[in-house]
């Protein structure tokens, strides 16, 4: 999959940076995501009507 990212980022790098962005890989940030979600299940959850 790399190897096709950089042929398509290669060819669009001249003509067209729309189709270019379209052939780049950035880092995911899952675990991130994942440990957020992990903390807000283990917190209390506030309640808006107990106030």
């Amino acid at each position: 999959m790399i190897v096709l990212c950089d042929i398509g980022k290669d060819i669009w790098a001249e003509r067209d940076t729309v189709k270019y962005e379209n052939y780049c890989i950035y880092e995911s940030n899952n675990d991130q995501k994942l440990t957020r979600k992990a903390r807000l299940a283990s917190a209390p959850a506030a309640d808006p009507e107990a106030e």
